[in-house]
């Protein structure tokens, strides 16, 4: 596995390609969710969307016929937590942080079928 992983993170194209995914295949009248795990900020050494043209492209795509909304978990302290607010501020989504794995269960705990609970509008921090 170490072989695999060279560090480079591709964030701001994955968040794009998930939420243009998640908008293709939408059902009608539920809410879509594009959830991305990060441990990283972007890295992307094939250029790849900057934070801008990312915030742009979501401002543009974003419909009320086909909401989707986009969280973000940032996963350690290399997270840019800053960048990953400005992203979700832009379109009403979520940021949240997991300093460890074990934090992971009070970020899922977040979630209910009626949608994110007691979380600031724009994002919210939860660690241990």
């Amino acid at each position: 596995m170490p072989k695999l992983v060279r560090g480079d993170t591709g964030l701001y194209d994955t968040i794009w390609a998930a939420y243009q995914a998640a908008q293709a295949d939408y059902p009608p009248p539920i809410e879509n969710l594009v959830m991305v795990i990060t441990g990283g900020d972007n890295d992307d050494p094939t250029g790849g969307l900057s934070e801008a043209q990312l915030i742009a492209k979501l401002k543009a795509a974003g419909r009320s016929d086909k909401r989707v909304r986009l969280v973000l978990i940032g996963m350690g302290p290399a997270t840019d937590i800053k960048a990953m607010r400005r992203v979700t501020d832009a379109v009403d989504g979520l940021t949240t942080v997991a300093r460890n794995p074990a934090d992971l269960s009070g970020v899922f705990g977040l979630f209910r079928f009626e949608g994110v609970a007691g979380c600031r509008r724009g994002g919210v921090s939860v660690s241990g």
